[in-house]
Order: structure tokens, then sequence, then C-alpha cells
């Protein structure tokens, strides 16, 4: 996951804008501004990453439990306990 965190630090330190798809509701958290979520194809919610990507949405999309931690180094996680249905 080191190299994940290197690449993204690498990309967003360049300044401008950059699309990526992320499947870790983590890294977006931490790298980016914005987000758009989609789910089957369809766009199910886009905004601010800490306004969008909160455990009611994560649990729907994701078909997990999710609880929203302060990361000690700044910013926010979210931490997955157990799936419940996919």
């Amino acid at each position: 996951m080191g190299f994940q965190h290197e690449l993204l630090h690498l990309v967003t330190a360049r300044g401008g804008t950059t699309l990526a798809a992320l499947h870790d509701v983590n890294l977006a958290l931490a790298y980016c501004d914005r987000v758009a979520v989609l789910q089957a194809g369809k766009l199910v919610a886009h905004g601010s990453a800490t306004s969008v990507l909160v455990p009611a949405l994560v649990d729907e999309v994701l078909g997990v439990e999710s609880v929203a931690l302060d990361d000690p180094r700044g910013g926010h996680t979210l931490s997955f306990r157990r799936h419940t249905h996919l």
C-alpha cells in the first residue's frame, strides 16, 4: 500500500486537476478534494470527499458496515467492520 500513497502524493503535489478511478475509500479521503461514487455504472453521489464518503453511503454502495474515524495524522478514515450483503 505504500506505493499507492507515494504515487498519489506525487500526483496531487504537482497541482492541477487529476482524474483517478480509486476503489479504496480511504485513499480517496486522503487525496481527493471531490469524488463521484458509481454503483452499477450509475452516479449515486458526488461532491467533496468528506461530505460524500460517509458511512451510510459507503455501507449502501459497498455492502459493508463502516464507522468514521479521525486519522491521528490529520483527515478522516473509514473503518470497515464486516460484509453485510453483496
